[in-house]
């Protein structure tokens, strides 16, 4: 079999203002199909074309809803099945195949109900089998159907005819089981799989999962499996919501697992396109440059030589003018870099350029970006920090994921390096930074999220002596990149 994998959109949230955002995403990253929930079809009737003008707009088809049967008194069942087969006649007509069922929440004692609960969720299936629809039950922490033990009770009272299984593979895992060997139980009943990485221990994030990848379950092992019963239902990757604070972008997580899928499978896959689609060539990518401030952060030598390395990579544009910072000039470029030192824009300037990352501009600080447009404590939010202080110029180590954490795209394969350079110390809240780099206990590189902007910083680059070292110089590149939607 060759994998097609899609991927649901609530690693942006749950909520409508956050679909189209996911399915644009999931699109532009090159996996198959989406899914949503069932409800989200209904909040989006209203708008122009409904739901399918989205779908039609990013290009990808709608591959399954997901549906919350909220009951736990079989005689509120029938009011949700005739709900759920509602939005399952909406997502028919457009082209989805499968409607993935979670049973209501969790009672204080053991379910006594699963029989009359079977029956519901294979009335479901046998009145949207016309529609060419597969109905399949989801285990899920903190339901009704959790435990190894709740999982075997629901099938067994399914009308096999009708309904099958829709496992999330870290929901069973998490719920005490083992989701290869739950799978192989019931591969007979397998209609669709929710491809999901677990953590392994409280994260704090991501309801405890993980990329793809990223956690501790053999993932491989899965895809093996389904791939020597030939299983023809989808396969969509999930991460549950980061949270207010994420560690990084819903997209940059969606990038981590297909990454590792494109690692893991190659030639095994399919997908709507690679990640970097042909044709888009990062020379294309057009980065504002701000530069200036005092004269130890205006040299002209250290100014060309930073727009010399970046200009090498990208369609740059560099200024020390900041009335560049308008709406539409700003809507031109895809990255803004800010290399300046103690400037303070107007008002309006630094919130064009505030409204634009918020919008999806890339943002990319470099140096004394921590240091300049202070007169704007928004600024500050925006790129995470304020400067405090630094060292006299000295030689220092730069030690790449310190932390342990994930391997960032824009750090991947790269070495710890020493640098000669201003060892600068920020403060901020570092709850919302993802921390690639650090030198004697200091975070100097990082990214974060501002709206539907990508933020980067380095605090490195001082003079000319640091713009030259090759690796800061591969880690600015890579930070451009990343902003840009093209790492």
């Amino acid at each position: 079999m060759t994998f097609r994998i899609g991927y649901t959109g609530i690693t942006w949230g749950y909520t409508t203002a956050t679909v189209e955002e996911a399915m644009r995403d999931v699109s532009e990253l090159g996996f198959n199909a989406f899914e949503t929930f069932g409800h989200e079809l209904e909040n989006l009737a209203d708008q122009p074309g409904g739901f399918g003008a989205l779908l039609t707009k990013h290009e990808i088809p709608l591959a399954a809803i997901y549906c919350i049967a909220d009951f736990y008194d079989p005689a509120d069942a029938p009011a949700q099945v005739d709900k759920i087969v509602g939005y399952a006649e909406m997502a028919a007509a457009l082209g989805a195949r499968t409607v993935v069922l979670q049973a209501g929440k969790r009672g204080e004692g053991p379910y006594p109900y699963f029989k009359e609960m079977g029956e519901a969720f294979s009335e479901i299936g046998r009145r949207i089998k016309p529609l060419g629809m597969v109905a399949g039950v989801h285990p899920h922490t903190g339901t009704l159907v959790e435990t190894e033990e709740e999982i075997a009770a629901i099938l067994n009272a399914l009308d096999p005819a009708y309904c099958g299984f829709a496992p999330d593979t870290a929901q069973i895992n998490k719920g005490g089981g083992d989701a290869l060997a739950t799978m192989k139980r019931f591969q007979h009943l397998l209609r669709h799989v929710h491809f999901k990485d677990y953590a392994g221990k409280p994260t704090g994030v991501y309801a405890d999962y993980a990329p793809i990848g990223h956690g501790v379950m053999d993932m491989g092992a899965i895809l093996d499996f389904l791939e020597s019963i030939d299983f023809q239902g989808s396969i969509m990757v999930e991460l549950d919501w980061g949270g207010e604070n994420p560690p990084r972008p819903a997209r940059e997580a969606a990038m981590m697992s297909r990454t590792y899928l494109d690692k893991l499978l190659g030639d095994r896959a399919e997908w709507r396109h690679p990640i970097h689609p042909e044709g888009k060539d990062v020379s294309d990518i057009k980065v504002l440059l701000l530069v200036g401030g005092p004269w130890y952060h205006d040299a002209p030598g250290d100014q060309r030589k930073a727009l010399e390395f970046i200009g090498e990579q990208f369609d740059t544009t560099m200024t020390d003018d900041m009335r560049v910072l308008t709406p539409e000039n700003l809507a031109q470029f895809d990255v803004i870099a800010n290399y300046t030192t103690f400037f303070e824009p107007e008002e309006a300037q630094i919130k064009a350029l505030l409204d634009a990352v918020e919008g999806g501009t890339g943002f990319v600080g470099i140096h004394g970006a921590t240091a300049t447009f202070w007169n704007s404590p928004e600024y500050c939010d925006m790129i995470g920090g304020k400067f405090v202080e630094h060292d006299k110029n000295k030689l220092f180590h730069v030690k790449m994921n310190y932390n342990h954490t994930e391997d960032s795209p824009i750090t991947a394969g790269l070495e710890d390096f020493d640098i000669q350079d201003e060892l600068y110390l920020i403060e901020g809240d570092m709850t919302q930074w993802h921390i690639l780099a650090r030198s004697e206990g200091h975070a100097i590189v990082y990214t974060k999220s501002w709206g539907k902007g990508r933020v980067y910083s380095n605090a490195m680059g001082h003079d000319s002596r640091a713009l030259n070292q090759p690796t800061f110089q591969e880690l600015v590149i890579r930070g451009i990149k990343w902003a840009a939607g093209a790492l």
